[in-house]
């Protein structure tokens, strides 16, 4: 299921209310993809990330309120 979500590309979501740490997060975040990574690791990144398998996922709730 597609939605408007500012070009980002959020179908097939793992969770209900999950977003991907890549490409959606990081990118409303105004950042590159191994600067995401990086940031992730380092614990820099002002919303939480979930790992469910593989996949590093964000509330979008968190990451909705952080930028208003």
């Amino acid at each position: 299921m597609k939605t408007p979500n500012d070009g980002l590309n959020t179908s097939s979501p793992v969770e209900p209310g999950l977003v991907p740490l890549w490409p959606y997060t990081g990118k409303r975040l105004r950042l590159g993809r191994a600067a995401t990574y990086d940031a992730h690791k380092r614990g820099d990144l002002p919303v939480p990330v979930i790992k469910i398998g593989k996949k590093l996922l964000v509330p979008k709730a968190a990451l909705d309120r952080l930028l208003g």
